[in-house]
């Protein structure tokens, strides 16, 4: 019989990890929710190793999984099955590793497996909001609305993340004109005689930048691996002037609009605000969410929650515990996104217009420094030569 590797959380929230043998994993998730465990993970010992070496590739794009949602979602409307659903998805090789995880996904669903199940083995591809998503919309029938949801969701993230990109292009240009200054002025003399050329400077100074960089690249990306860097990675972030409080806003947005689709869906709050402090892209912020998810199992407010997260104003956090009081919460949440989206975008381009006022100033004086310095340099060689 099939032995399968879990992970999932009591009642009090203590996560609980184990083996089980079952048929298939649609048996064995039902006799872990049968335990009255909340399941988050589940694989198939056999397919595990795969599943490791699949996690080693970056997961699909924004895009790609926005256009499987929605595709999913316009199918599964005009009344097709899950499994044809992902049969056509399968034959779409556009959309990469997800098209080969549709197609392997609707034998497995034809079989009468679940959707839900089959995207928790493959967590390399699916984040665990939109698996919870999928899975809620399995258990209350609505499957159509939920896969839209999360298909919504997504949209909004990749409209922030446009957002960020634009605000900060022209910092990003100006950088590089930095770098550009840094290489190559201190040796236009010697170009414009003819003793070095361009190809010259770019082999001996370039390359040597470009290594560099690639070497700090890649120990930032293995270092992000460790949560206790990202914690203090994200700490950071956030104490910076301007840009801190546009990522501030931009995590609460997230958070705030992944609850409101969860609780939405008859989530309960809980796990609800725990699976959406995953959604915030930042480590510190989503350690504090979660324990203030703690307390929401012990009847806790959500609106506590946000005094718990920190520097969320007074009016958002009365608009949550006035939800809370007249039982619309999700209705309140998605007010809540609904403002730290549009704050995000106003303090976005203040951070991009101080983010090129500054980085403009600090190209004018590296420039000033490096011609005083070739300056100084040549008056003392003829000094010597005198």
């Amino acid at each position: 019989m099939p032995r399968f590797r879990y992970k999932a959380k009591d009642e009090s929230g203590r996560e609980i990890c184990g083996d089980i043998e079952a048929m298939d994993a649609r048996a064995a998730a039902a006799e872990i929710r049968g335990r009255g465990l909340w399941l988050l993970e589940i694989t198939d010992l056999k397919e595990s190793a795969p599943s490791r070496a699949a996690s080693l590739f970056p997961a699909p794009s924004l895009q790609s999984q926005a256009v499987f949602f929605r595709q999913l979602e316009a199918m599964l409307s005009a009344g097709i099955s899950v499994g044809d659903s992902m049969a056509t998805l399968g034959k779409q090789r556009s959309l990469g590793r997800l098209s080969m995880f549709a197609s392997d996904a609707a034998k497995r669903l034809m079989a009468g497996d679940r959707l839900s199940n089959l995207m928790e083995s493959r967590r390399d591809l699916f984040r665990p909001l939109f698996i919870g998503l999928i899975r809620a919309g399995e258990e209350g029938g609505s499957i159509d609305l939920m896969v839209g949801r999360t298909a919504d969701y997504i949209e909004r993230e990749i409209e922030l993340r446009r957002q960020f990109s634009r605000a900060t292009l022209y910092p990003k240009l100006v950088v590089l004109f930095i770098i550009a200054v840094v290489i190559f002025l201190p040796h236009i003399p010697d170009i414009i005689n003819g003793r070095v050329s361009v190809k010259d400077v770019l082999i001996r100074n370039a390359l040597h930048y470009i290594a560099a960089a690639a070497v700090i690249w890649i120990t930032v990306k293995l270092l992000l691996l460790v949560s206790s860097f990202r914690y203090c990675w994200d700490w950071f972030k956030m104490a910076v002037p301007v840009l801190g409080q546009a990522v501030r806003k931009m995590a609460l947005a997230r958070f705030a609009s992944s609850l409101s689709v969860m609780y939405s869906a008859g989530m309960p709050i809980s796990q609800a605000a725990e699976l959406s402090a995953d959604a915030v892209g930042s480590e510190l912020l989503a350690q504090r969410i979660k324990q203030g998810a703690q307390s929401l199992r012990a009847g806790g407010k959500i609106s506590d929650v946000l005094k718990l997260v920190g520097g969320v104003p007074e009016l958002v956090v009365g608009m949550a515990a006035v939800g809370e009081r007249a039982g619309n919460l999700d209705a309140a949440m998605a007010k809540v996104a609904e403002y730290y989206e549009s704050e995000a975008r106003t303090t976005l381009e203040k951070t991009g217009v101080a983010l090129f006022v500054a980085l403009i100033l600090a190209a004018g004086a590296a420039v000033a420094f490096i011609v005083i310095r070739f300056w100084s340099q040549f008056y003392q060689g003829i000094a010597g030569g005198a």
